[in-house]
This record gives C-alpha cells, sequence and structure tokens, in this order.
C-alpha cells in the first residue's frame, strides 16, 4: 500500500524520537532519493523540530477510526466541564488585604542608566 499526501502513519525507525508515535505526511519525494517521506508531528523533538523524513518502509499507515478515537480522547482530558459548578475558571482567589512588596533600595526609580541594573529595560 504507498503512502499518500495527507495520510496518518505510525514511525517504525527506532532510533528515531518519534518512534512508534503517529504524524502526518506532509510530502511523498518521487525522485528517488533515500528517505522520501516528510511527516509532520504534533510534538517537538528536543531542538525544536516537528518533521523529519522517513523511507517508506520505515512507516505504517494506521487506519483513520484509531486516529480519530485518540483525538477525542485526547480532547476529551482537556476540555472544560460544562456544569458551570464543576468548571474552575473565573475564580477569584481571596486576597490577604497585604500590600505589595515595596522597594527597600534608596531611589525611586532603580533603573537609571549606569545604575547597578544596568542593561535591563524598562517596561
Amino acid at each position: 500500500m504507498a503512502i499518500k499526501r495527507g495520510s496518518r502513519v505510525r514511525v517504525m525507525r527506532k532510533e528515531s524520537y518519534w518512534f512508534q508515535d503517529v504524524g502526518t505526511v506532509a510530502t511523498v519525494d518521487q525522485s528517488g532519493i533515500k528517505y522520501p517521506v516528510i511527516v509532520r508531528f504534533e510534538k517537538m523533538n528536543y531542538a525544536g523540530v516537528n518533521t523529519n523524513n522517513f523511507a517508506e518502509k520505515e512507516l505504517v499507515e494506521v487506519p483513520a477510526s484509531e486516529t480519530e478515537s485518540r483525538k477525542d480522547l485526547k480532547s476529551a482530558a482537556y476540555s472544560t466541564a460544562v456544569e458551570a459548578g464543576k468548571r474552575k475558571t473565573n475564580v477569584t482567589a481571596p486576597t490577604s488585604g497585604k500590600r505589595t512588596a515595596e522597594q527597600e533600595s534608596g531611589s525611586g526609580d532603580p533603573l537609571v542608566e549606569g545604575g547597578g541594573n544596568q542593561g535591563t529595560e524598562k517596561r
């Protein structure tokens, strides 16, 4: 079965960061290169990259029903509860009435050019 653009695939390359993860095929190169399939993942690796090239024999196409059911489970875990009593949005923390911390240094503006905080920007 040929892998096509847009299909969901599972990575079987053991040394890959995305080993056994599911990704989406971005392109399939027909020029005869060694790793013609570019796969895009949701998760980034340690270098901040979320795409990689693979050979077709390193990929297994995943049925659409499996990916949809996992996506439903994933979104359900992070969704907000429908019942108002279970929702935790717009809940304000009780304040103790304490004032905010005040500056201990003698000057009123610590970000003076040439001062001890040189190099920081005023916000």
